[in-house]
């Protein structure tokens, strides 16, 4: 098999080659254009040399042999030295790669007879993936070639590289990998044929998508699914010296209402159906196989499409499309719901007897789940009755048990060590710890069975809960809040405790809610985000560190769509775009940076 990197017409500028970096300058004698080709394959290393594109030196419509390497140069594993000599063709510039060497062959691209690979991607480089290897198989040989993406110097996408039959002709499969820090990300797959006489493209996407597709056998993913991997030759377009129109990120939609998640010192969001994390995962929880903090979003490759998300502290959870629950992250307080202890699942799980998941949330070391039914089970820690069982005979609850009579929920949010759960009749009832007043019945008495938060009313929307704290959102946008006010957070203006619920009269219009460990945040009608409570990691988003007792508005955002907050950061959704501020000693905040933030920044990958 020969590889040829295929450059594009002259006077186009759309595209690179496989290992080209292109600086231009220009002058009295035109355009000078000079390209640093790197020549790889499997196993040897890259080698870079100079060559001036400019028109002088080239023309447009001859081949140029510029000139040889000066030295020879030997690779490992070879027996010889291997002399190279730069080859500039009409149109492309031939690699032939074998088992013993690299050389460049001057008449090897002559031959009309060629299939153009056009590799793209609509995946963030190189946030997601930042290493691209290519298996060519013919019917003679085999080659592979790996290039680096997204770093200085690199090729950028599309990557075009031509291959050329060792004879005739005959069949062609390619198969080629995005990967990221070695972990393989996605991949794609083809069969076709060479046709003789002809130059043809075949183009292959590695697509966010198809992260973590199954496809099946001579099938692979594409953009409509999984499709088929034989492609006749003849159907392959003409190659025409231009790449297509560059693939876009898929269109991101909510998913339960959200498009971020945070808890503890992690976040998620979703971009199409992908479900990304990034922040602390000391216990897998970022779901991506390691214990390796994520700096930058990593997706989550094993989970189905999502229905519904919800974090813990050191857990993630999804309810998908089925109905069946996936869990990952810490297992010590059976958090995971498994049926046993473990130190932790760095993968999605499934979780046995939860089929029918509508939404689930995390607590500190609990977990719950509103089913189909409307019935709420539990599972974790239950050391305060937080799930939902007797305290005294059992404090630890391995599997799934049901919540005794909570029926028609309609959500369910987890504290540290308490539980809330709001019913389709807009009234909310709490269960656990009540050490601060959490369950807000006007009384610090535990209980491990739910019962109505007092003098709330019955227009509640939503629910969010803190530390040891809650708020709930009425049907006309005004916030309500009770248990531990120790900063501020309850938004009554002093930073006492309550077990009553208090209003907060300075927020009339929030349209979403988000609670932190002592702050608690909310989106506003008009697209912008207000924050109050503690702010010693600069978790309210107003460039100080100053916590406040009235609400403050977060810079730099507008057309926020959804927010999220761990436990001293808070994120939120703009468009296709997510920022996050505040604490970033674990990289919670997915700048690739572990740089506090008291500001909003981007997380590296969304648009």
């Amino acid at each position: 098999m020969l590889w040829c990197v295929a450059r594009e017409r002259r006077r186009r500028t759309a595209g690179r080659r496989v290992g080209e970096r292109v600086d231009e300058t220009r002058s009295g004698a035109g355009t000078v254009r000079r390209a640093s080709t790197v020549l790889v394959s499997l196993g040897l290393p890259a080698v870079s040399r100079e060559i001036d594109f400019s028109p002088a030196a080239v023309g447009y419509n001859r081949r140029v042999v510029a000139s040889d390497f000066s030295s020879a140069s030997t690779f490992p594993g070879t027996h010889r030295a291997t002399k190279l000599p730069e080859v500039f063709a009409h149109r492309h510039l031939l690699l032939l790669l074998n088992a013993i060497g690299l050389a460049v062959l001057a008449s090897a691209c002559a031959s009309p007879t060629e299939i153009v690979l056009v590799i793209d991607t609509d995946l963030a480089v190189p946030v997601d993936i930042d290493h691209v290897d290519i298996l060519a198989r013919g019917s003679q040989m085999q080659s592979t070639a790996g290039v680096d993406v997204g770093t200085a110097g690199s090729p950028s996408f599309p990557l075009t590289l031509g291959l050329t039959p060792t004879g005739s002709g005959g069949p062609l499969s390619v198969t080629v990998v995005g990967s990221f820090q070695g972990r393989a990300v996605v991949q794609q797959d083809a069969a076709t044929a060479f046709v003789n006489g002809s130059e043809r493209m075949l183009r292959m996407l590695l697509l966010s998508s198809c992260i973590g597709t199954s496809c099946p056998t001579e099938q692979t993913c594409g953009s409509s699914g999984c499709i088929a991997t034989s492609i006749a030759g003849p159907a392959l377009p003409s190659w025409s010296g231009s790449s297509p129109a560059r693939p876009v990120p898929a269109t991101t939609t909510p998913i339960g209402g959200r498009g971020v998640w945070s808890n503890g010192w992690h976040s998620c969001a979703n971009e199409g159906t992908i479900l990304y994390c990034w922040g602390q995962n000391s216990y897998g929880e970022i779901g991506d196989g390691t214990k390796t903090d994520a700096s930058t979003r990593r997706p989550i490759l094993a989970v189905p499409n999502p229905a519904a998300v919800g974090l813990g502290q050191f857990i993630s959870c999804v309810c998908d499309q089925t109905g069946q629950a996936w869990c990952w992250g810490r297992n010590g307080e059976a958090e995971l719901g498994l049926g046993s202890t473990s130190e932790f699942m760095p993968n999605p799980t499934r979780l046995p007897g939860i089929t029918d998941c509508l939404q689930i949330t995390g607590g500190a070391q609990h977990t719950c789940v509103v089913r189909m039914n409307g019935t709420v089970s539990c599972w974790g820690a239950n050391g305060s009755g937080q799930a939902g069982q007797d305290i005294a005979s059992m404090p630890t609850v391995s599997s799934p048990l049901p919540v005794a009579g909570l029926v028609d929920v309609a959500e369910i949010q987890a504290g540290e060590k308490y539980t809330c759960a709001r019913k389709n009749d807009m009234t909310v009832q709490c269960w656990g710890d009540n050490s601060r007043g959490q369950l807000g019945d006007g009384t610090n008495t535990i209980r491990s069975t739910p019962g109505p938060v007092s003098n709330l009313g019955a227009d509640i929307l939503e629910i969010t809960g803190g530390r040891f704290f809650v708020c709930a959102r009425h049907a006309s946008g005004l916030v309500s809040c009770w248990g531990g006010g120790g900063s501020g957070q309850l938004g009554n203006g002093g930073t006492g405790d309550s077990p009553q619920v208090i209003d907060n009269p300075a927020v009339s219009d929030a349209i979403q809610l988000a609670a932190g460990f002592q702050h608690i945040c909310a989106l506003r009608r008009s697209g912008i985000v207000s924050c109050w409570g503690g702010n010693a990691d600069g978790q309210l988003g107003d460039g100080t560190t100053t916590s406040s007792l009235s609400p403050v508005d977060v810079l730099d955002l507008a057309q926020v769509t959804s927010i999220a907050a761990g436990s001293v950061h808070t994120c939120a959704r703009h468009g296709q775009g997510v920022s996050c501020w505040g604490q970033n000693v674990v990289n919670q905040i997915g700048d690739g940076t572990a740089t506090d933030r008291p500001r909003p920044v981007s997380v590296a990958g969304f648009q």
